[in-house]
């Protein structure tokens, strides 16, 4: 079977901008990355578990290969943020000189009293001993201040003063003491991966403050609101904590904040309504918390907003209809909330918006046309909301498009021809609405086509020969449908992953070369019967129930009625057609047929129940099945 990975994968990085990060990089080299290490994997390994499955398919280790592989990614992604701004990051030669320049010019300086205890303090408080690593830290005088520019992950400026602390994955246990407050020249704090527990420091009036992380630790208590008085404060990182209370307002003071990650705590409240003060603001993560209330509509006001995940928690209400006016916005995950009302035709204005995730929500009414104008778009999923109207024709415009989820709503109307133009797209998920109509003979234009489930709607007609194009096809899924008519036999020979076209109105005719594939293809059975609902007769009437199953040529079919739960006959070929006289007994009642073939060990047609009742005078009936 074909690699399922090489397309799929290429559709979740490219809207995330992985192959850009890596540059030059093959997908060959990118499939073969290592798993999270060390740093690069701290700040996205929780909002990785929080990503939907590819393909809905549990059980497929193939599948449940190409989730992890994209899980990896997505964590490289944000990693590769931290370490553009990292002073620590290049190559240990690099690092090493920038160390040992340091050392040279800075050894006669020392930092303040104040600075030294509260290094002193931090080693202290948190089994400085059994760190990581701890040179300088673990032979220091305490009573005496002396240089600290050749203690580890630690920097300082030409003063002495200590700049920069890092001591992410290190091993650190306790609570950070609160002298930290007394690093007045701190620009870069971060402490993640490590399993310190208590509050967080308190850092009130830090001018020179620029970055703090405390992910992936057990903090607990809130978030302190004397970070709002630090004005240079340009991402704060708390994520994966156990850390309560709501976002304070102090924070919408911080004009140069650009990175605000608080998920997977256990923060309650809302936004603040003057979110919208945070101009610099680029990324917001609060996913997976126990955030409520609506969106303050002065969100539409930050001109630098890139990334929005406010998934996984409770919001409700109606998303701000200038939503869509946000000039930078590129990433939008509000998945997994309360919202409802209907989705802002300005999201079509969105000119830069790469993803759009607002699946498992109370959205309704239509989808806008105006959503085909976002022709930056990779991935729509907006399944499992109560959205209805049709699919908009313009959606063929969203040429970047590689995957689009809607399914699990009431869309109605038929599928258009127009999606055929979408030659990016590998992933088709309608399922679970009421599309009616042929399938469009169009998407066999789309060639790297892996998914397409159409499973559980009203579609009627053929299956389309121009299916025979697809060339990475893995997951067919038609069933429960009205399809009837020969199925093409290509679609056999691809040695598709899984195809499955069950209760539709196909006969033994339009599968008889499946048996020629059944190990591979067994996915037909049952099939249903054109049965009408209710059959009315005139009471003393002799009626006669014929079923034609398409005049197959090999082994004669059986066919068993049922009547009430019960059946009426033993399985013959000879019983392909019922006589009821209800002139002799009744004959109202619950009517069901069941027909099978010794060349289709593993088929069944199987007719809809439908209720004879006495009523308007009809003779007769024939119940196709093709």
């Amino acid at each position: 079977m074909k690699n399922p990975l090489s397309v799929l994968l290429i559709a979740f990085l490219m809207p995330l901008g992985i192959i850009q990060v890596f540059g030059s990089l093959s997908l060959d080299g990118i499939l073969k990355l290592e798993g999270p290490n060390g740093d690069r994997a701290s700040l996205m390994d929780s909002f990785s578990e929080d990503l939907p499955d590819t393909l809905g398919v549990s059980g497929d280790p193939e599948m449940e290969e190409l989730e992890e592989l994209r899980k990896q990614e997505l964590e490289d992604f944000i990693n590769t943020h931290l370490d553009s701004l990292d002073p620590y990051s290049g190559s240990d030669e690099s690092v090493q000189m920038q160390k040992s320049e340091s050392i040279q010019t800075m050894s006669q300086s020392l930092p303040n009293q104040a600075e030294y205890d509260a290094l002193i303090d931090l080693y202290q408080a948190t089994g400085g001993v059994n760190w990581y690593e701890n040179s300088g830290w673990s032979t220091a005088d305490p009573n005496v201040v002396e240089s600290v520019a050749n203690w580890d992950n630690i920097i300082v400026d030409a003063d002495g003063h200590v700049t920069h602390i890092q001591l992410n994955h290190k091993n650190l246990t306790g609570v950070l003491p609160s002298t930290l407050q007394n690093l007045t020249y701190l620009k870069w704090f971060r402490v993640q991966g490590n399993n310190l527990t208590g509050q967080l420091p308190d850092f009130t009036n830090m001018a020179h403050l620029t970055f703090v992380e405390f992910s992936r630790n057990n903090f607990t208590g809130v978030m302190p609101a004397s970070y709002g008085t630090c004005p240079n404060l340009a991402e704060i990182h708390a994520h994966q904590n156990n850390i309560g209370g709501s976002i304070p307002s102090s924070y919408t003071n911080l004009t140069n904040l650009k990175w605000l990650s608080l998920y997977m705590n256990n923060m309650e409240g809302s936004l603040p309504s003057d979110i919208g003060n945070m101009s610099s603001l680029e990324y917001l993560h609060i996913h997976t918390n126990n955030f409520s209330g609506t969106i303050p509509s002065s969100l539409e006001n930050l001109p630098a907003l890139e990334f929005i995940d406010l998934s996984n928690n409770s919001f409700s209400g109606s998303l701000p209809n200038g939503i869509g006016n946000m000039p930078s916005l590129k990433f939008l995950f509000l998945h997994n909330n309360g919202f409802s009302g209907t989705i802002p035709s300005t999201l079509g204005n969105t000119n830069l918006l790469e993803i759009m995730w607002i699946y498992s929500n109370h959205f309704t009414g239509n989808l806008p046309q105006s959503m085909g104008n976002l022709n930056k778009l990779k991935t729509l999923f907006a399944q499992d909301n109560e959205l209805s109207g049709s699919i908009p024709n313009s959606f063929g415009g969203m040429a970047e498009l590689t995957a689009l989820r809607l399914y699990n709503n009431s869309i109605q109307g038929s599928i258009p021809s127009s999606l055929g133009n979408l030659n990016k797209v590998e992933e088709i998920r309608l399922q679970n609405n009421l599309l009616s109509g042929p399938i469009p003979s169009q998407l066999g234009n789309i060639q790297n086509l892996e998914v397409l489930i159409l499973e559980n709607n009203k579609l009627s007609g053929v299956i389309p020969s121009s299916f025979c194009s697809f060339n990475s096809l893995q997951l067919l899924r038609l069933n429960n449908n009205l399809l009837d008519g020969e199925i093409p036999n290509c679609l056999y020979d691809k040695n598709i992953y899984s195809f499955t076209v069950n209760y539709n109105h196909f006969n033994f005719v339009d599968l008889s070369y499946a048996k020629t594939k059944e190990s591979n293809f067994n996915n037909y059975s049952p099939q249903n019967l054109k049965f009408v609902d209710t059959l009315y007769v005139q009471q003393n009437q002799t009626l006669d129930l014929t079923v034609d199953d398409g005049n197959y040529q090999g082994a004669p079919s059986i066919y068993r009625w049922n009547k009430d739960g019960t059946w009426l006959h033993s399985a013959s070929p000879s019983n392909k057609t019922l006589n009821v006289d209800c002139g002799t007994s009744p004959c109202e009642g619950l009517y069901y047929l069941q027909i099978t073939n010794p060349d289709f060990p593993n088929a069944r047609l199987s007719g809809n129940l439908f209720y004879l009742k006495t009523g308007v005078q009809l003779s007769r009936t024939i119940c196709m099945v093709d």
